[in-house]
């Protein structure tokens, strides 16, 4: 049943996506060729607008240049649908920063603290190196959201390993690996390691 539910739900979010994004704005595009009532001039200039800032000048045209109530309805809708998502967006990024930034500060602290074991000095002096290198990438990656990401998923995948207060050699050379190819990584890969490498522990 959730399944069922899930689904319909995403294939919800799919339509209307589609429809917002591609359906609609076709449709404003065809209706402003069409209008009858609309100067050449105008047509062209809004047609450029509508092609160059795709799909939003189509919401602002059918709300403001058409006279029908149906697409100022559409319009509406549509344009608090995309502020919403570009809300959701920004504020889901500050909290995925504000959590790695607070969960890189408590894992420098550790690592200074000798709270893990089985660390040489020179390991240790290593990791928490590349922890500030982390937390520093972070603050300079305000709109790369893979980067972003890859940073989180470092940060949790050294989480999983330390869980215990103590990381193998192993463990180490792997999260080290990481970090060192960090740029090349591909994010949905990566996520996918650092999920399976959690359900073990």
């Amino acid at each position: 049943m959730a399944n069922l539910i899930a689904l319909a739900f995403t294939l919800i979010v799919l339509g209307i996506f589609i429809f917002g994004a591609l359906a609609y704005p076709i449709w404003m595009l065809i209706h402003c060729a069409t209008a009858q009532q609309r100067s050449t001039k105008s047509k062209t200039i809004w047609i450029i607008l509508m092609v160059l800032a795709w799909p939003l000048v189509s919401y602002i045209y059918g709300l403001f240049a058409s006279k029908r109530t149906l697409f100022k309805w559409f319009s509406s809708i549509l344009i608090v649908l995309l502020g919403l998502l570009v809300f959701v967006f920004f504020a889901s990024t500050a909290y995925l920063n504000k959590y790695t930034a607070s969960q890189i500060t408590t894992d420098i602290a550790k690592i200074s603290s000798n709270q893990i074991a089985g660390l040489t000095d020179e390991e240790a002096a290593g990791i928490k190196s590349n922890l500030e290198t982390l937390q520093n990438e972070l603050k300079g990656s305000v709109l790369k959201t893979d980067k972003k990401f890859t940073i989180y998923n470092l940060t949790r995948m050294f989480d999983i390993i330390s869980t215990d207060n103590q990381i193998n050699q192993s463990e180490l050379t792997d999260w080290m690996d990481k970090f060192e190819s960090r740029d090349t990584l591909d994010r949905n890969a990566f996520e996918k390691y650092v999920d399976d490498l959690g359900g073990k522990k």
